[in-house]
Parts: structure tokens; C-alpha cells; sequence
């Protein structure tokens, strides 16, 4: 059993670790979202980001509600959201705590609190685009 959970958790970090899937769950923190917003937000074609959902949603990370013409994504296990914002994003079978992300702020990306969210600032994973 801890084999298949590890494993489970192996690919869900593998899902999550792209740094556009990254930018995706940051959008999705602030709710949910179809393929077209998402797009939009993050400036980039319908195909890539319709892509990445795929990825996510194989990986139990988003799921997808049919909302008339619009296909609608959340989080499949709602992230917990900590004092300042803070996303914390956890796997929901083995119950880890895999990151603490920032929460987009109205404009520009909050400050990072954490050497995880500096580093992935100074990457460029959430910085501005």
C-alpha cells in the first residue's frame, strides 16, 4: 500500500511540477476557471493550457464540471489557504503537504515568504508576465 501511495505521490508532483501547471494552479487558487480564462490569463494558446489541464486532471490534482458550453476547473481536493494568502497544496491520498505557493495578488504576485516562493519567483514561475 505505501508503495502505491508513494508512487501516486511521485506522479502527482511530477503533474504539478511544470511550471505552467504551476501558473494554472495559481490561477485556480483564485477560483475556478475554464480553458478560455485560463488561456487568456496566461497569455498562451487554448491547445497548451487544454494540455495541461489534462495532465492535472489524470493526476487527481483539478477535476472538470460541464457548465452548459464550458467545461469548469477547480481543485480536486480544495487547498487550504493560510493567514496572508499562502496556498498550501496537498495530496489528497497520502495527505503530504507538497507546497506552499503565494496567492496572486489583485495585481502583481504577493511577496514570497518562503525560500520555495522566492525561488520560484526568481525563476520566474510567478513572477509577472
Amino acid at each position: 500500500m505505501a508503495a502505491k501511495n508513494t508512487g501516486g505521490l511521485a506522479g502527482w508532483l511530477s503533474a504539478v511540477g511544470e511550471p505552467t501547471r504551476l501558473k494554472i494552479i495559481r490561477e485556480l487558487a483564485t477560483g475556478s476557471k475554464n480553458v478560455t480564462e485560463l488561456a487568456r490569463l496566461l497569455n498562451t494558446e487554448i491547445v497548451n493550457v487544454s494540455h495541461h489541464l489534462s495532465v492535472l486532471r489524470r493526476a487527481d490534482v483539478v477535476r472538470n464540471e460541464q457548465h452548459g458550453r464550458h467545461v469548469v476547473y477547480s481543485f480536486a481536493t480544495p487547498p487550504e489557504v493560510l493567514p496572508g494568502g499562502t496556498v498550501r497544496l496537498t495530496h489528497g491520498p497520502t495527505g503530504a503537504v507538497v507546497a506552499d505557493l503565494a496567492r496572486p495578488a489583485a495585481v502583481g504576485f504577493g511577496t514570497p515568504t518562503t525560500e520555495f516562493e522566492r525561488d520560484t519567483v526568481d525563476r520566474g514561475v510567478f513572477g509577472s508576465e
